[in-house]
């Protein structure tokens, strides 16, 4: 997995005509992801083929909310790249991340932008750190077959017509009530609504891929039936 950390230029506008610093403020958002997208094509893609997910977070200082971003595509430009925007469907009073202050309303300025993965929802923690909330989120990497795996099941004989077909297993299951699991560094719970790939299944629990590994939970606390 691939992360880029980024803080984008901000609004503040000390000098100069307002519109024409504004939308020299938006041009340089907009050029840095741009960056960071021909970044990912020209040197991770061909020397780091083994990165398969990216993350790319932090303050890009801007939304789609505000009237003053109409026409910027700082964050549509990563969209039509395929990352996806855990906090995209959450109303607004639910993904504040920048409180407002006199003149400026309460928006959406920080995000985990994640590609190739499987992401929970944010959370966002009320902080006075930082004129800027803390972010944090959940990110799963879906585990591919190896190559060799890949050849050894396109050799294997088909004995599809010698028994009968077993009752298939899900291809993800949905977190629907918290669970308490075990990590390396000590323990976490995945959060209701959290969507993981499935390894196997048997009556009692459900085997899912997790942190570049695997765990065994409860088949009853999720959405399979």
């Amino acid at each position: 997995m691939g992360i880029y950390s980024l803080h984008l230029k901000s609004n503040l506008i000390m000098h100069g005509d307002k519109a024409i610093e504004a939308a020299k403020n938006i041009r340089e958002r907009e050029v840095a992801v741009t960056q960071i997208l021909n970044h990912v094509r020209a040197v991770i893609t061909p020397s780091m083929p083994m990165v398969k997910s990216l993350v790319v977070g932090g303050d890009f200082n801007t939304n789609l909310d505000q009237p003053d971003f109409r026409d910027e595509k700082t964050l549509l430009k990563l969209t039509e790249a395929g990352f996806r925007n855990p906090l995209q469907d959450a109303p607004l009073l639910q993904r504040i991340t920048h409180p407002g202050s006199g003149r400026y309303p309460a928006a959406t300025f920080d995000y985990l932008f994640g590609a190739n993965m499987i992401s929970a929802r944010p959370q966002i923690s009320p902080s006075h750190a930082s004129d800027h909330y803390p972010v944090t989120c959940d990110f799963v990497v879906q585990a591919t077959m190896p190559q060799h795996a890949q050849s050894a099941a396109a050799a294997a004989p088909n004995k599809t017509a010698l028994a009968p077909n077993p009752a298939p297993v899900p291809q993800f299951a949905t977190i629907t009530q918290p669970v308490r699991i075990k990590i390396p560094y000590g323990e976490t719970v995945l959060p209701r609504g959290l969507k993981l790939a499935v390894i196997s299944r048997d009556a009692q629990s459900v085997t899912v891929s997790y942190l570049n590994g695997t765990q065994i939970i409860p088949i009853a606390s999720t959405d399979i039936h």
